[in-house]
């Protein structure tokens, strides 16, 4: 007779690389005599890239009413995405009595862990007074699952800073763009700077990031030249009388 224990199922975490699953498997010898036991396996659920150990194809001699134990190992590629598993399963015969088996299955699933990175295509840009300046992010989803990143946009109301989405979903290991739209108050003078905050939230409401940019106000130019109050811009010259016309120079820049 025989018997066989160890199986079961593991959580794979790759949130630091790639990881190892391991199992002791135990083959029992349920007979009243010394028994050889042969082990086959069926690998056939183990994706490619994924190691499994060695795997012994026999128990070697147990006496009876006794065991022999192995460790099993299933290495896990940094790179399994969420959700992937992997399955195989072994069975334990007599060499005695081929009508005595026993069978394990084993199992690995990996868990999603949740990362994000953000960059810009530029950290600053200037606009007349009136006008929109938009910024267009990137944000990189380094989780292993397909996950879903909130917006968010901190800064002076009166420019009203604006996201073009309040959030945006990203598969595993790819990248998605938003943009952020700042329009400068129609009084504000050349040179007038203000900074703003975008943060991207995962959905696990722990993995973050941010990053700043600034929005200055170019220079308008712009002139204007009228008679002073009172005047239509005619003079008359009494001779040896020196006569004055006075203008007024505006600038209507920034």
């Amino acid at each position: 007779g025989v018997s066989a224990s160890g199986e079961g199922s593991r959580n794979v975490d790759l949130s630091e690389g790639s990881a190892i699953s391991t199992w002791n498997v135990a083959v029992n010898n349920l007979g009243n005599t010394k028994d050889t036991f042969s082990i086959n396996w069926d690998n056939s659920g183990v994706p490619a890239g994924w190691t499994l150990s060695s795997a012994p194809d026999t128990s070697g001699e147990i006496d009876w009413q006794t065991s022999s134990t192995f460790d099993m190992s299933l290495t896990v590629p940094a790179d399994a995405l969420a959700g992937t598993s992997a399955s195989f399963s072994m069975t334990a015969t007599s060499s005695n009595s081929a009508e005595e088996t026993s069978s394990q299955s084993f199992t690995a699933m990996v868990d999603q862990h949740y990362g994000v990175s953000l960059s810009v295509d530029s950290d600053s840009k200037s606009k007349a007074p009136g006008g929109v300046v938009d910024f267009i992010f990137n944000v990189t989803n380094t989780g292993n699952g397909e996950d879903t990143f909130g917006i968010m946009v901190e800064g002076p109301a009166l420019w009203t800073p604006t996201a073009s989405q309040p959030n945006i979903t990203v598969s595993a290991v790819s990248s998605s763009q938003f943009t952020i739209s700042v329009t400068i108050p129609e009084d504000k003078g050349a040179g007038d700077k203000k900074d703003f905050i975008v943060t991207v939230t995962s959905s696990d409401g722990e993995s973050t990031t941010n990053h700043s940019v600034s929005v200055s106000t170019s220079q308008v130019y712009d002139i204007s030249m009228d008679y002073l109050s009172g005047s239509d811009g005619t003079i008359t010259i009494i001779q040896d009388v020196d006569v004055f016309l006075t203008l007024n120079v505006t600038n209507n820049g920034n």
